[in-house]
């Protein structure tokens, strides 16, 4: 009896060690899930920056080109005004050629008509 009962609490001690070592073994393995997907998410936290840094660059960039093309606009708008504005004085000038033109046609043809009678 005496060396069953010393196998008997050397079996209950070794149960919790057991239990123990089980516990160590499955939270290893689960340190090492977490540890593979912590490496992952660090991956993908680093993509994710690069990521990032070429969006942000490439706004810049868009936004540039967009200052550049703004003040293009700007100049051609007051390239259009000065345009405008010389083609109306042009236009003004034109009239007055027509009508000093006719003017010049008619006093021709009127000096023309005083010849003829004068001869």
């Amino acid at each position: 009896k005496m060396g069953t009962d010393g196998t008997d609490t050397s079996t209950r001690l070794k149960e919790p060690l057991y239990r123990a070592e089980a516990e160590r073994l499955l939270l290893q393995q689960k340190k090492t899930v977490l540890d593979d997907e912590r490496q992952q998410l660090s991956a993908d936290v680093h993509k994710l920056q690069q990521q990032l840094a070429a969006a942000h660059a490439a706004f810049v960039t868009a936004q540039q080109h967009n200052q550049q093309l703004s003040s293009e606009r700007d100049q051609l708008q007051v390239q259009v005004e000065a345009a405008v504005r010389e083609y109306r004085a042009n236009d003004i000038i034109c009239c007055g050629l027509r009508d000093a033109i006719s003017r010049l046609q008619r006093q021709l043809a009127d000096s023309q008509e005083t010849c003829r009678q004068q001869v």
